[in-house]
């Protein structure tokens, strides 16, 4: 049997749903005679110089089958390893494409194994966030979904299988992602070159953190252009594995603040994996001091002021539908702001509409008048619904939660003020920035 065909019936089977399949078939492993105490259908069984399977008949024998195509000192297959596969090889493949193993298998564990061919095929790198987005849509209490219309909803019991298959996938991240390479644990052997150039052509502004951060985005990019076709790609996905991890380590270590509360920034030229600068020594323990005061000390303030919004908002709660409010902020709907407004009322020839992410590309360029608390008229202090959004009215008394999130976004900051951060330079919209 081809290992394509045998890949397929595996699916079919739900034999990739055990660890130690997976593990067999996606990397080398010793051969040995312990396949023998527990036997299940299509378990690989490497022996000499051939793979193979464990075939079951319907009467409960077994023979061992060799995977022709196998070959020697290699995985069976590889994640990225291209494949043709026709229509209907998998539940909720509807046509004919050209795929990976890789994607294959997350597409049986992820999609087929809890929902069936409820969602399509997904043919591209994806998240379980991005499928947690389709499962709301469609996910309902089995009571509640008409009779015969099963196959268009989701229900609980196979959200939770959903949940149990996305545990399991996270369990092989050491096998498809490996967080380190040969490659990955140094940088290009042009990099002091490109590096020593550009502090040379901008030595009159390296005082300037936006000239800084022009020279870090070059030393970025001949970095991301050296781990290209790596398999650490595959682990640094996000920004920050580049522009700040890596870029400290193996590029230098960029701009630091310091204890002073200012704009100021001292560059260190060195990267980490040159050891600590002692001529900047004392910039680097302020970096490190003041990072620990933010995260230490000035919590204390997001915190308290948590309490305090929490005690002045107490009794605050959704007292009404519409409190008939006729005064109105004025909103310019551009490409920065349009899901922004997602669920609050505007103005339409005046009586309240709903804005939402499904109309939202209409109001491009356009500006509309949209209900706020600020000019709530409700008595006391309450606010009606339509003042505060269908999404805050949902839950008449959690508004004071809502309230609370200032301090909370306080106390973030100076959390994450401990860890570095990207310099970086942007465009300012000052017509969007300053109201």
């Amino acid at each position: 049997m081809k290992k394509l065909q045998f890949f397929l019936e595996a699916l079919k089977a739900h034999t990739p749903n055990r660890y130690d399949w997976v593990v067999r078939a996606f990397s080398l492993t010793q051969p040995s005679d312990k396949w023998k105490d527990e036997q299940y259908p299509y378990q690989l069984v490497p022996m000499g110089n051939t793979m193979f399977f464990n075939s079951f008949s319907e009467d409960g024998n077994s023979e061992l089958v060799p995977i022709e195509d196998y070959v020697q000192g290699e995985p069976l297959f590889r994640a990225k390893e291209e494949v043709t596969v026709p229509a209907g090889a998998l539940l909720n493949l509807k046509t004919q494409v050209k795929t990976t193993y890789g994607r294959l298998l997350a597409n049986h564990l992820l999609l087929v194994w809890p929902f069936g061919a409820k969602l399509d095929y997904v043919n591209d790198r994806f998240s379980v966030g991005a499928i947690e987005e389709k499962i709301l849509e469609l996910l309902k209490d089995a009571n509640d979904i008409p009779k015969g219309q099963e196959v268009s909803f989701i229900t609980v019991p196979e959200y939770l299988n959903f949940r149990d298959a996305a545990m399991f996938i996270s369990t092989l991240s050491q096998l498809f992602t490996p967080a380190g390479t040969e490659k990955s644990l140094s940088t290009s052997p042009e990099m002091g070159k490109l590096k020593a150039r550009l502090l040379e052509e901008n030595k009159d502004r390296l005082h300037d953190p936006a000239t800084i951060a022009k020279i870090e985005t070059e030393l970025v990019k001949l970095d991301r252009e050296w781990l290209k076709g790596d398999r650490s790609e595959d682990f640094l996905i996000n920004g920050k594995s580049f522009n700040i991890v890596r870029k400290k380590m193996f590029s230098m270590a960029g701009a630091e603040k310091g204890l002073a509360q200012n704009v100021d920034v001292k560059l260190i030229s060195t990267p980490l994996s040159e050891g600590w600068d002692v001529n900047n020594f004392d910039v680097m323990n302020d970096s490190l001091r003041a990072g620990g005061y933010n995260r230490g000390k000035l919590t204390e303030m997001g915190g308290a002021k948590v309490k305090e919004l929490m005690r002045a908002s107490a009794a605050v709660k959704v007292g009404g539908q519409d409190c008939g409010s006729t005064v109105t902020t004025s909103v310019t709907i551009g490409p920065e702001n349009v899901d922004l407004y997602n669920q609050l009322y505007f103005l339409s020839a005046g009586k309240p509409k709903l804005y939402t992410a499904e109309d939202s590309g209409n109001y491009l360029g356009k500006t509309l008048q949209f209900r706020t608390p600020l000019y709530c008229k409700m008595k006391s202090t309450d606010y009606c619904e339509i003042c505060l959004g269908k999404r805050l009215s949902l839950n008449p008394s959690g508004v004071p939660a809502a309230i609370t999130a200032t301090g909370s976004t306080f106390m973030y900051i100076y959390m994450s003020a401990a860890h570095a951060k990207q310099l970086a330079v942007a465009k300012l919209n000052y017509k969007t920035a300053i109201t």
